[in-house]
């Protein structure tokens, strides 16, 4: 179970899993900024600030699941229901601003988020292979 999991793991070991998947998301993030630039230069910007959100709402996220595992059940159910709900709605208000200020236009940062979402969880797989987790 993943609960056992994160006991029996080392803070150290987590600190190894998370330098390995931000270098990985870090040289994602460099090669896919530069492919949508030299596509439209103007939605580099967007991409790239997306693709930072997407970053920080999946650390944000590994927080919350870390935390909530350690605690017990029923605790651990109303603080991941609680910090989840408060996790998408900032990045909502985020996304919202950005885009009713014309900040950013809608599709760049959507770009972004989706990218890092899914290099991410390429590296979760790739990681789990080599038995990080």
């Amino acid at each position: 179970m993943a609960t056992e999991t994160i006991k029996t793991k080392s803070p150290a070991e987590f600190r190894g899993f998370a330098q390995k998947a931000v270098l990985y998301n870090s040289l994602a993030a460099a090669f896919g900024t530069l492919v949508v630039a030299s596509i439209n230069g103007d939605a580099a910007f967007g991409f790239a600030v997306g693709y930072a959100i997407g970053v920080i709402n999946l650390i944000w996220l590994s927080r919350i699941a870390r935390k909530g595992a350690l605690m017990e059940p029923e605790r651990a159910s109303r603080y991941v229901a609680v910090r989840y709900y408060i996790r998408f709605l900032t990045t909502a208000a985020v996304f919202a601003g950005l885009i009713y200020f014309k900040i950013l236009n809608p599709w760049s940062p959507v770009m972004g988020l989706t990218a890092s979402v899914f290099t991410t969880i390429g590296i979760l797989i790739m990681l789990s292979r080599e038995e990080v987790l």
